[in-house]
């Protein structure tokens, strides 16, 4: 039996497969929705490269970005130090 026809659609687009997936394997339907507002987040965050750039282009110095427990990014910066004499 094949599934509901609307469900095949929304489960057919690329957005929707890892909630599938998540929801096909738990049977868990808040496992799903996490699994959904998890690549959410993903698809909305902005980019390393624009971080970086939007820290020096405010007058930043020594900017770094390190990954924390291959999860977590983070972001550090020195303030530069006023040019005296």
């Amino acid at each position: 039996m094949l599934p509901h026809h609307t469900l095949t659609a929304h489960y057919a687009t690329p957005e929707a497969k890892p909630e599938f997936v998540t929801r096909l394997f738990t049977r868990s339907r808040e496992a799903g929705d996490m699994m959904r507002c998890y690549w959410e987040t993903m698809d909305a965050c902005v980019r390393p490269a624009s971080i970086l750039d939007a820290l020096r282009s405010v007058g930043l110095t020594e900017v770094q970005s390190n990954t924390v427990l291959d999860l977590f990014s983070e972001y550090t910066a020195l303030k530069a130090r006023p040019v005296t004499g």
